[in-house]
């Protein structure tokens, strides 16, 4: 069946039938023969693969440090796998990886959440926060490098525990709902009231060395002590560096308090799906258009984004819903 007509009214989303099946001009999935695949991915065997995206060159994988389960027990801590971050060429030599970052060199680029390649940059939403890699050099002599942020807390909000990045042509977007655009300076988000601009104050330790060995706890201490004085983890909601900005929030942009759960681009405008629903920016008009159950998204909380074709398709708990993305 042909994809559904676009509706009258463009601001009005078409939920697709279920058993509907998009046309040849959509992309499908395709299973490829483990055959096939590069030998490169047999180092992934049981692995846990945490992130994975394509791009015109191949991909680009993440996958989880840990032990191997298929040692015994009495020996497994001998065992350990490293968590690293490669790039999967699609043409020949088939098979060639290139690191992008490993814990070894990179101790805290661990538990990869998500992967948004920029051109050369590859930027990386970790368990420690916002990592980016850019590639320099061609064929034998390419390698990535990290890209220099600054200081955390100064320079840039020190977020972790990161679950989204998205690297678009305006600007970088994180989870959070926080962004820079490439032309400014400064840090953006969006509280679900108010716009605020990010205006570090001081320095911020993001974690201690995740590898170090544990301090043994002693089971009855002779005597009361204090408790040890712990930095608390980092949180945007009390960090001091976050100032509202003045004057009105950009037009159309009502979400409230959301996380950014996926994002997509088309020819004049970025989507960018969260668990409260969906908004589109308009970067000529630099205004936003937002959708949700009254719109008839039906639910708010969107998974999944995929702009192809003109057409958007909106990926929710109730269904797929299908948008002209001008």
């Amino acid at each position: 069946a042909a994809l559904p007509p676009v509706p009258s009214d463009p601001r009005t989303p078409t939920a697709l039938a279920v058993g509907a099946r998009p046309n040849d001009a959509v992309p499908r999935a395709a299973l490829v023969p483990a055959a096939d695949l590069p030998a490169a991915l047999g180092t992934f065997e049981s692995r846990l693969i945490t992130a994975l995206t394509f791009t015109r060159d191949g991909a680009l994988v993440a996958v989880a440090g840990g032990l191997d389960l298929n040692r015994p027990m009495a020996f497994m801590r001998r065992y350990v796998y490293r968590a690293f971050a490669v790039q999967l060429d699609a043409d020949p030599p088939p098979g060639r990886t290139l690191t992008i970052t490993d814990d070894v060199t990179q101790p805290f680029d661990v538990n990869v959440r998500a992967l948004a390649p920029r051109g050369r940059e590859v930027w990386l939403a970790t368990a420690y926060g916002l990592r980016g890699y850019w590639r320099r050099g061609t064929g034998a002599d390419a390698a990535y490098a990290p890209i220099a942020l600054g200081r955390p807390g100064v320079d840039y909000p020190p977020y972790t525990q990161l679950g989204f990045a998205h690297a678009g042509r305006d600007r970088l977007l994180l989870s959070s709902f926080a962004w820079k655009r490439w032309k400014d300076e400064r840090w953006v988000r969006w509280t679900g009231t108010r716009l605020e601009q990010y205006a570090g104050t001081g320095a911020v330790e993001l974690a201690e060395d995740p590898w170090a060995p544990q301090r043994p706890r002693l089971r009855a201490p002779a005597e009361p002590r204090r408790p040890e004085l712990r930095p608390r983890p980092y949180s945007p909601a009390r960090d001091p560096g976050w100032r509202p900005v003045e004057g009105p929030p950009p037009p159309g942009l009502t979400l409230g308090v959301c996380l950014v759960t996926d994002a997509a681009e088309s020819e004049s405008r970025l989507w960018i799906g969260t668990n409260a629903g969906l908004t589109a920016y308009d970067e000529p008009a630099a205004s936003y258009d937002t959708y949700g159950p009254e719109r008839g998204l039906q639910t708010a909380a969107v998974t999944t984004l995929r702009a192809s074709q003109g057409y958007l398709l909106v990926s929710t708990f109730d269904g797929i819903f299908l948008l002209p993305a001008a």
